[in-house]
């Protein structure tokens, strides 16, 4: 099993029901030495099996891991299925529908940042009836029809949403046409990825300059940390190391912190578009292979 699929299994699990549960989880991951992908196609194993090969510190008793493995099973994420009711059932790993899961609340979370709240429930609601019209999303949404033509735009418009055209005539007269709107999780993911590589492109770009801005800043600051790092070994007083301090102003100091403040953001931002990608391009990889 790779590093890549071990982080994608905690992060499922640790995200989605706790560090508890996320232990059991990975342990029977981590059971077969498998990969992911032929794990999720295994026989599975019994609760006895998964017992018997527990680390010993983990101090669960067999009933609290059957709960455990109940609640894995019951969840709508579907990460771990239960197959048959003889000695307790097999558990298997879905890998697929977990994926599934995760990339869906992804996106999700996408439409929610960038359209809004109402957008996100229209965007929940079609992915739950699959294939609404206009005045269908209207009367489920509870949106009036003028915003919730303007919001059904603007996510059409982005390829978040897609129309589709089912004609109830050959001759595919618009007044004898049906226009569904409906979600491609597939097509969306893709689409979001790619925005996400330019995302992370563009964070690069930011990072780069703000260093390049504060070039000399920087390189001064770091020729002052070596000369107080090199003196403070030989033993200085403290007025000595005070003087060094003060080679750097009030004001650098402050663009300093200011520098370390946006290129931290700058990180950060870059930490969770990576987790992103990841997500999806994991999603998307096992889509093809299903």
């Amino acid at each position: 099993m790779t590093q890549a699929e071990i982080k994608l299994c905690s992060l499922l699990l640790s995200e989605h029901f706790g560090e508890i549960v996320e232990k059991v989880g990975m342990q029977l991951i981590r059971m077969g030495g498998q990969t992911l992908w032929m794990i999720s196609q295994n026989t599975g194993m019994s609760l006895d099996q998964i017992f018997r090969l527990l680390p010993t510190g983990y101090n669960i008793s067999k009933q609290i891991l059957d709960q455990y493995l109940t609640l894995l099973a019951d969840d709508p994420l579907e990460f771990v299925g239960k197959s048959g009711d003889s000695g307790g059932g097999m558990y298997v790993i879905n890998l697929h529908k977990g994926l599934a899961s995760l990339a869906t609340a992804t996106l999700e979370s996408i439409v929610q940042e960038r359209f809004g709240s109402r957008c996100a429930r229209i965007f929940r609601l079609l992915l739950r009836k699959r294939h609404l019209e206009q005045k269908q999303i209207e009367d489920f949404a509870m949106i009036p029809a003028k915003e919730a033509k303007e919001m059904m735009y603007k996510m059409l418009s982005a390829n978040i949403v897609a129309l589709q055209e089912i004609p109830k005539t050959p001759d595919h007269a618009p007044s004898r046409t049906f226009y569904l709107y409906t979600v491609n999780i597939l097509s969306s993911a893709r689409l979001l990825l790619q925005r996400c590589y330019k995302s992370v492109a563009n964070l690069i770009e930011r990072r780069l300059h703000e260093t390049k801005e504060n070039r000399r800043l920087l390189e001064k600051s770091q020729r002052v940390e070596a000369i107080l790092a090199s003196v403070q070994a030989t033993g200085a007083e403290q007025a000595q190391l005070q003087e060094i301090e003060e080679m750097i102003t009030a004001p650098e100091r402050q663009q300093l912190e200011a520098l370390k403040h946006n290129v931290n953001k700058i990180d950060a931002s870059e930490n969770q578009v990576d987790e992103t990608i990841f997500i999806l391009e994991s999603y998307i990889n096992s889509t093809i292979r299903h």
